[in-house]
């Protein structure tokens, strides 16, 4: 069985070191895919955005997704057309760390959705 190595840490501020158990990878929880999709000022995914969302859809498991209201929204709609239960997809809405510009045009950053799976 794999065995992680023996690591030492750096406790900042202190300059003590002290190891880390070593753990078998078998005993450490599963990590999640994570995929950054952006859909463009209509709110339409790109070719390559609906192949990443057919990715998550067939990954077996629940499927977290966070990001504007209404992109979550259209990535949401994306994975149920895939064939994802909208039971197995939880949504987690994000305000804009942005301020609305003058011309009414969203910045690409508004437009992203983080999908976990």
């Amino acid at each position: 069985m794999w065995k992680l190595p023996l690591l030492t840490a750096f406790v900042a501020g202190i300059g003590l070191v002290s190891p880390v158990i070593a753990q078998d990878i078998a005993s450490l929880p599963d990590a999640k895919s994570s995929y950054l999709v952006f859909a463009d000022r209509n709110g339409r995914l790109s070719p390559v955005a609906i192949e990443m969302v057919r990715n998550a859809a067939n990954a077996a498991g629940p499927i977290d997704l966070s990001g504007s209201a209404p992109y979550v929204g259209t990535v949401k709609k994306q994975l149920i057309r895939e064939g994802v239960p909208a039971t197995a997809i939880s949504v987690r809405t994000t305000a804009s760390s942005l301020p609305a510009p003058q011309d009414g045009i969203s910045s690409p950053e508004d437009r992203g959705v983080q999908i976990r799976f």
